[in-house]
């Protein structure tokens, strides 16, 4: 699977687990907000882009954790190994760096094959790597097509003999192959005539383990770059007795949607987790990335506990919001009693209109001048006491007040502006009936400060009670009614 592209190569598909033994069935899967933050802090101390993951640090973890595994690659292509490497492929980088990482090598067009084996018996010595030229398939034929790029094409056309069109650029699928015209700049027919038909060895997963030979439980590490038959030879694998790899690379460019679904449905069964993984494997990137990423995947929860705590926190939340505003309500209620007794006062505008005429009247004679004053001087001290009364419930209703306040402020902005409205709404009529009191109350001491001043020129002081009458000077009225804004 050697990666050296000109353009920009697909996205990878990656399962890891752990620890086999800790797999769940119900692990959250990639859309799970936990499952993605635990990727975006792998993604983002690599350095890629959000929820891409760079397995390269995981399969250096797995084969230090799992040291008697083997990793089996398909469509190994030639193989760069070497100090002076130039492949962004894991795989290689792994073998050279792990001199204790097992590997089976496979690759199906024999030219490429030639090159691979060859880099492999230079490289790695005691054959602790093997390799395979036969393509992997879930049928039982011993024999299978194989499309690849004729080397005519490299000799007409130089300047566009890629690598990757000479050497990677090999399928079971001759469409597949013809499809990459467009890479090179040829046309679909023009492409045509340098796709050749070859007949390869072929194998089932089962039969190439058993010729090596190795366990199926034995392998730790499953990567496919198939082109195009990717998905085919995974399924493949994992319908093999014991295979349960701790990690599984393989291509999903050339899948559709509903492949790929299906893909992650098959692998979630199995206890897998699925992210996307970035191709440009960089080998700088720290061993503790992958741990911490492993360690989020495995403390994560079951996707049914998950769900039921967060159902039972937003109940309990709503419940508690239920009640504030049933509190905030009775609340309301009570202190809206309070302010109707408050502004229960307007009921004495009558009785005010009632002594107003009977001053009037008093005007008329001598004998009601006593009466009326001292009616008058009755009406004013209930007046006081009404405002003592309404000062009064005015201080009891300030502690409601600022608990209202503080009920509102802990509601929704819609819930809080609706009870600010209604309350600047009662307030606003409060202050309007007691305004209205207030200038009824100062016409009524207009009223009766001009009776004084007609009662000192009408009545004449006579004998003891004149002198004592004359000596005494009149009351007057000095209430103020202070209203709020």
């Amino acid at each position: 699977m050697n990666l050296r592209r000109p353009y920009t190569a697909p996205p990878f598909l990656f399962a890891a687990v752990y620890i086999v033994a800790q797999v769940r069935p119900g692990f959250l899967g990639p859309r799970s907000p936990i499952f993605r933050r635990s990727l975006r802090r792998a993604s983002s101390s690599s350095g890629l882009p959000e929820n891409v993951v760079d397995v390269a640090p995981i399969f250096h973890r797995i084969a230090a954790s799992w040291p008697e595994g083997t990793l089996v690659q398909v469509g190994a292509c030639d193989g760069d190994f070497g100090e002076e490497a130039s492949s962004n492929d894991p795989v290689q980088r792994l073998l050279l760096q792990e001199p204790s990482m097992r590997a089976l090598l496979v690759e199906a067009n024999p030219a490429v094959f030639d090159t691979l084996r060859g880099k492999v018996e230079k490289c790695f010595a005691g054959g602790r790597v093997a390799t395979a030229n036969v393509a992997v398939i879930s049928g039982t034929c011993t024999a299978a097509s194989f499309f690849v790029v004729s080397p005519k094409f490299a000799e007409d056309y130089p300047r566009k003999a890629f690598h990757w069109a000479c050497f990677q650029l090999g399928s079971m699928d001759r469409q597949h192959v013809a499809k990459h015209h467009v890479h090179v700049g040829l046309s679909q027919e023009e492409f045509a005539n340098y796709i050749e038909e070859i007949s390869v060895p072929s194998r089932t997963p089962g039969a190439l383990l058993s010729e090596v030979p190795i366990r199926p439980e034995d392998v730790s590490i499953l990567a496919v770059d198939a082109e195009g038959f990717d998905d085919a030879i995974v399924r493949a694998f994992l319908e093999l007795p014991g295979f349960q790899p701790r990690l599984i690379t393989f291509e999903v460019a050339h899948m559709d949607a509903a492949g790929k679904e299906q893909m992650c449905l098959l692998l979630a069964a199995r206890g897998y987790t699925t992210a996307w993984a970035s191709t440009d494997m960089s080998m700088e990137l720290e061993s503790q990335v992958a741990d911490r990423m492993h360690k989020a995947l495995d403390a994560m929860p079951r996707k049914e506990e998950y769900t039921l705590r967060k159902t039972q926190e937003l109940r309990a939340c709503s419940k508690k919001s239920e009640e504030a505003v049933e509190r905030l309500q009775r609340q309301r209620e009570a202190l809206l009693d309070l302010t109707w007794e408050s502004a229960s006062g307007r009921m004495n505008q009558q009785e005010y209109n009632s002594r107003c005429r009977e001053v009037e009247h008093c005007r008329m004679g001598e004998s009601h001048a006593g009466t009326t004053l001292e009616e008058v001087m009755n009406l004013a001290a209930e007046n006081r006491e009404l405002m003592r009364r309404m000062t009064k419930l005015g201080n009891e209703t300030a502690p409601l007040r600022a608990d209202l306040a503080s009920q509102r402020s802990a509601l929704s902005p819609r819930r809080r502006m609706s009870a600010a409205r209604s309350m600047q709404v009662q307030e606003k009529w409060r202050n309007r009936r007691l305004r209205q009191q207030c200038r009824e109350l100062n016409l009524l001491r207009e009223q009766v400060r001009m009776y004084k001043e007609d009662c000192a020129e009408q009545l004449e002081p006579s004998g003891a009670d004149g002198e004592a009458l004359a000596g005494e000077e009149p009351t007057e009225i000095s209430e103020h009614i202070v209203v709020g804004a």
